[in-house]
């Protein structure tokens, strides 16, 4: 995530914060839960700033005095943000939901990407980004537009090209439609909503669109696509001064969504074994983006919170890793983006993948519905948001 028009948290949610004391305490939430790592008495910092913002919210509320909704969306936004990195307990989702409840009452024509002005625009990529990347396995109830990914997919995610690389997004929209149709295919496929002929079908047009996607980053004038040699671009990325490590970054982290894509794809939807060569090969190139990613965020220039987006990707790569190498490389990355400002639940996420290593390590030979309940709903009672 960058400090540019993509960053709605500096460019929008930190202005309002000076008039709006709700998204003010929230801000400070999440502000002192980050400065729990070094003092732990910040902890009860963090805590005390929550309850304000949610006093707040509710006294605004009861007495009928919110003038706008945008107030209401971004202390959801940053509720939301807050309950995921303090261990993704159960209210992250309560959040969310609410913020969608007041976002429907803004928009004017589902597909048509239009808003009713104020913060909507972006509040629609945050919770788009979350609908994708947080899918579960089975759906409670049936969901309302907002709810399916495919809603937010339509309203175009704020982004005018949908090659284009997204600084908060860390890949195009495209890539992101790609990945929601493969999470809503193996659901429909879990459930038994689609013939085998049927699945078999959509799963090679899908395989196709990864190979044939570019995305596309403005600041470089190299693109990595399918027929490229993966290693000697990342060597070039490395080597090359003339670019910035914050437009390299972008181009690496798309890479691996679309390398983490073909997995959950193989995976869950043409049910290839977790240790064939087709898996282990986009694990493998996976996992060279996103530590040469942990390697640029190093420099000066790199993003506030650059490593947000390869947490969706590192927890698929990390739970279909099978060689030892891969999973230290996985696990110094997990331990690098638990130092970093990093937006993602990164300790559940770890928690995850290492409870998915033993049960392979002990032999249990994984059906392929099971698989994809591991990687996109761990445990229905305690949701994981890898967003």
């Amino acid at each position: 995530m960058f400090n540019d028009s993509s960053n709605g948290f500096e460019n929008i949610i930190i202005p309002m914060s000076t008039n709006h004391e709700s998204i003010l305490h929230s801000i400070l939430a999440v502000a002192a839960f980050y400065r729990c790592r070094d003092t732990a008495g910040y902890k009860v910092v963090s805590l005390t700033q929550k309850e304000n913002a949610l006093i707040y919210l509710r006294s605004k509320v009861a007495a009928g005095l919110v003038a706008d909704y945008d107030e209401l969306i971004i202390s959801a936004i940053m509720l939301c943000v807050f309950e995921v990195k303090d261990g993704s307990g159960p209210d992250w989702a309560k959040h969310l939901n609410g913020g969608r409840s007041i976002l429907q009452s803004k928009v004017q024509e589902c597909g048509s990407q239009k808003w009713a002005g104020g913060i909507s625009w972006w509040a629609n990529k945050f919770f788009g980004y979350l609908a994708v990347n947080c899918a579960t396995g089975d759906e409670l109830g049936p969901p309302g537009p907002l709810e399916r990914p495919e809603f937010w997919l339509s309203q175009g995610f704020g982004v005018e090209n949908a090659k284009d690389i997204d600084g908060f997004m860390g890949c195009s929209s495209e890539a992101m439609a790609i990945t929601a149709a493969v999470c809503n295919l193996a659901r429909m496929r879990n459930n038994h909503h689609i013939e085998a002929s049927d699945i078999a079908l959509s799963g090679n047009e899908l395989e196709c669109r990864l190979f044939d996607i570019r995305q596309r980053s403005t600041q470089l004038l190299l693109t990595i696509h399918e027929f490229s040699d993966l290693r000697d671009i990342v060597a070039k990325l490395v080597e090359d001064q003339s670019s910035m490590p914050r437009a390299k970054i972008l181009a690496l982290t798309a890479e691996a969504r679309r390398q983490a894509t073909f997995i959950l794809l193989y995976v869950c939807v043409k049910d290839i074994p977790v240790h064939k060569l087709e898996v282990q090969a986009r694990v493998m190139n996976c996992l060279l983006c996103i530590t040469t990613v942990a390697q640029l965020m190093t420099a000066d220039d790199s993003p506030v919170w650059g490593m947000t987006p390869i947490i969706w990707p590192l927890f698929v790569a990390g739970a279909s890793a099978l060689r030892d190498e891969d999973r230290f490389q996985v696990a110094e990355v997990f331990d690098q983006l638990q130092k970093s400002k990093c937006l993602g639940n990164v300790a559940r996420a770890r928690t995850m993948v290492k409870s998915i290593w033993k049960q392979y390590d002990m032999g249990t030979h994984f059906r392929q519905a099971e698989l994809w309940r591991l990687y996109v709903d761990p445990n229905a009672k305690w949701p994981l948001s890898l967003a």
